[in-house]
């Protein structure tokens, strides 16, 4: 994918290369009776960690010396979910660059995107809580995750 990238992909369900199941749970919902808005923030972690895992198949190329932290959520809201759906989240990359990638996210309830997003994440050096290169054994693992062209 390019910096010219087009949001509206993200609503998109085939272009993700990991799909996760996930039940809407009562403590999601709100007075409403659908799910809150904060909680979305916590399905696209949830498909972050899915996607990490399908990469590195359990066995990460991070070194211990660094790890990667959020720097910046956007959720698009699209439709509401009731309460106690199941629910998909689909979790791709958009791009990676030198030390951060940029993960794309769909929530989706039954042939709907309920929520679309973006979550930037960037490499820290441990020691110096600094930015640092992707090291390039993860950056291959990486690679696995991008988005599917629609």
């Amino acid at each position: 994918m390019t910096d010219s990238f087009d949001p509206k992909v993200l609503q998109d369900r085939s272009v993700y290369p990991v799909i996760v199941q996930e039940n809407v749970r009562y403590r999601d919902t709100d007075g409403q009776k659908h799910v809150n808005n904060a909680v979305y923030a916590t399905y696209f972690e949830i498909g972050r960690g899915a996607a990490r895992r399908h990469a590195t198949r359990h066995k990460s190329a991070l070194p211990e010396s660094s790890t990667s932290v959020v720097v910046q959520q956007i959720i698009n809201y699209h439709a509401q979910i009731p309460a106690l759906a199941v629910i998909e989240i689909g979790a791709g990359l958009i791009r990676i660059g030198r030390t951060s990638f940029v993960y794309g996210l769909g929530v989706f309830w039954q042939d709907q995107c309920a929520a679309s997003g973006q979550v930037t994440q960037v490499m820290l050096d441990r020691a110096t809580g600094r930015p640092m290169p992707i090291p390039a054994n993860y950056r291959a693992q990486l690679e696995t995750l991008l988005l599917r062209t629609p």
